[in-house]
């Protein structure tokens, strides 16, 4: 299951909720989701549903909880998991989004008193939910947060809702603003009462200019032929400007894609990488491929695997190569900081163990000669974003020290 660009924005015009970073790549390229989401209320109502269309008699919702774990990118795989009380929304590795629910059976007293009323939304059929006004409020709240307050650049993180024929008058949304750009929105409408937790997000921005690194390093770097796994990272792309576009490299930049499925790498992948790297011959190697770095809720196997061939069995290739070339490459290889205190950082078990493979390849003795690998400390980046409104980690600045190591 999934949602693409066209259901979002049918939903968008249906909700009047304009916020970008669910319809622009470019705007959503500044945030630390790196690509356009979809609507937390439209995974809600999809999640709703399919819960109410699996009841075998109408019902009354009375009290929801939603708790918006993760964020679903537009295209992006995910699944349900409809429990009496409770809709979990996952995708592979983590749980995105948990909905807690409370709920009668309608009694003929009800049946009586209500006129015909609409039933349907997009083409979701609500027919056995007794109060369908809960779907309506709930595309109110994605409209108010997303173009209202806090308006374009919000993230929903948690919605409560409590049904009750006493809550007949409405009231007006109020506005809390706990720390910085953290909110709580409260209102009263059509017998919901609601609490809804959000945040304006901060853009990401690159203080390149500010940045410099000593002569020393610079010097080293002249006139080099560098090829950079994982250029769109932003790690690389800070690298590309302010370091290598100044020494008059070559610079030279390599993607891959690993099936998360079936995580290995193909012939034709073997065969292209091999190709790129016998023609450039590079001097430098700067491995920065890195996918999306996911807690382990569980014994994760395919993730443990997915992240393996990337942090070494890709790295494994390369070097086969440049050893067969005779290339006189050297790589600098990444590491983390976390390994220095694995029980802090235990729900990272799968990308800590790769990392740590990763690190003895590198170290081996046929190896530890033309690869550094450093363990870097988090640094800042779209990735690591704190939603109290900054992103977290040390000066990119930082890094001069790594590579006088390295050269």
């Amino acid at each position: 299951m999934k949602i693409n660009f066209q259901k979002s924005k049918i939903f968008s015009l249906l909700s009047k909720d304009t916020n970008k970073i669910h319809l622009s790549k470019s705007f959503a390229s500044k945030y630390f989701v790196k690509e356009p989401i979809a609507h937390g209320v439209y995974l809600v109502i999809i999640a709703l549903s399919k819960f109410i269309n699996k009841q075998k008699y109408e019902i009354i919702i009375t009290n929801v909880s939603i708790n918006f774990k993760n964020f679903v990118n537009i295209n992006e795989e995910f699944n349900l998991k409809i429990l009496k009380d409770k809709i979990i929304i996952f995708n592979k590795f983590h749980t995105k989004l948990e909905i807690h629910l409370r709920y009668k059976k309608v009694n003929q007293k009800d049946k009586l008193k209500t006129k015909i009323k609409k039933n349907k939304f997009l083409n979701f059929n609500f027919k056995k939910l007794f109060n369908f006004e809960l779907v309506k409020q709930l595309v109110y709240v994605s409209y108010y947060i997303g173009t209202v307050k806090p308006g374009n650049g919000s993230l929903i993180l948690n919605i409560k809702l409590d049904y009750n024929k006493l809550f007949s008058s409405n009231k007006k949304p109020s506005i809390e603003k706990k720390i910085k750009n953290f909110y709580v929105i409260s209102y009263q409408s059509n017998f919901f009462k609601f609490q809804i937790s959000a945040c304006k997000l901060v853009p990401f921005k690159n203080k390149m200019k500010k940045l410099k690194f000593r002569s020393k390093t610079l010097k080293k770097l002249k006139n080099k032929k560098i090829l950079i796994f994982g250029p769109k990272s932003d790690l690389a792309q800070i690298f590309n400007n302010i370091m290598f576009q100044k020494n008059n490299c070559k610079i030279y930049g390599y993607s891959f894609r690993i099936n998360i499925d079936k995580p290995r790498i193909n012939s034709n992948q073997k065969k292209i990488l091999k190709r790129k790297i016998s023609i450039i011959k590079p001097n430098y190697i700067f491995y920065f491929s890195s996918p999306k770095i996911y807690y382990d809720e569980k014994k994760n196997k395919k993730l443990f695997n997915y992240y393996k061939v990337i942090f070494n069995d890709y790295l494994e290739i390369i070097i086969k190569f440049i050893q067969e070339n005779k290339t006189q490459t050297k790589i600098f290889y990444p590491s983390t900081i976390f390994l220095n205190n694995k029980k802090k950082y235990a729900r990272f078990k799968s990308y800590l163990t790769t990392k740590e493979i990763a690190e003895k390849t590198c170290k081996s003795k046929k190896n530890r000669d033309f690869i550094s690998c450093l363990r870097l400390p988090k640094l800042i980046s779209r990735s690591n974003y704190n939603l109290l409104g900054y992103y977290e980690g040390k000066n990119i600045g930082i890094l001069d020290n790594y590579f006088e190591k390295f050269f």
